[in-house]
Parts: structure tokens; sequence; C-alpha cells
């Protein structure tokens, strides 16, 4: 396929947005980031910028730790509620992210949500995770 002069696209949850049946999980974060990867391999687009929302930030996070040479920029929107920030925090170690590229990741959000939001993200997920053992 020729490369896309598209400038933007949009992509959901499987089931969400077509009419097609949704394959049986269970899901995972890696398959739903392996599966949105699809989307600029199909227009040809090597890299991407993303924004994502709950479930959508935690792929974001998955595909700026593990894609990083497709991802130009990942931007996870938790909303103001840092309470959830903790919960996608909590649950990225079981998706396979380390510390490290959580972190890589807030420093990422904090260039587009400000300094304030980061060092309140970056509160949260000091509460949201566990000592780091020595």
């Amino acid at each position: 396929m020729a490369r896309s002069t598209a400038s933007h696209a949009a992509s959901a949850s499987p089931g969400l947005t077509s009419s097609e049946a949704v394959p049986p999980g269970p899901y995972t974060i890696e398959l739903l980031g392996r599966e949105l990867l699809r989307l600029p391999d199909d227009l040809d687009v090597r890299r991407v910028h993303y924004a994502g929302l709950s479930l959508g930030a935690m792929v974001g996070m998955w595909l700026a730790g593990h894609a990083p040479d497709r991802t130009v920029a990942a931007t996870d929107a938790f909303t103001t509620d840092f309470q959830d920030l903790g919960m996608h925090v909590r649950a990225a170690p079981r998706n396979g992210l380390t510390r490290q590229e959580i972190s890589e990741v807030l420093l990422q959000v904090g260039i587009y949500a400000g300094v304030p939001a980061a060092n309140r993200a970056f509160a949260a997920a000091r509460q949201a995770l566990p000592p780091e053992q020595t």
C-alpha cells in the first residue's frame, strides 16, 4: 500500500465500533497493543503519536515500553483523579512494564500535562507501587 496521506486515524477496542464478531477473550494489554499496531501497518505509517484513555492509557504504556521505535509520543489521559492513575500504574507491571518504563511514560506525559500534573502523577505512582528491593 502507498504511504498514507491521512493525518489522523482512530481505533477502538475490538467490538466497540464495528459489526464484526468480537473474538473470544481473554484479552491482554499486549494483545491489544499488538492489534493496535496493525492500524499504522495497514496505513504504511512507521511511527505514530498515540493518545489513550483508561484501558487505552494502559495500552499506551505498553506501546511506549515495547514499541518505542514505533511511538513518537504516547499521551495517556488518566483523568484528574490520580487514584485512577494508581490503578493503571499497579496494572502496568502485570502487563510487562518495568518501573523505568513507567517512569519514562510519566515523564513523556508530563510534557503534555504540565509539571504540576506530572509531579502529582509521580506521587501517585510512588504510592501505587511497592518499594523497590535493593
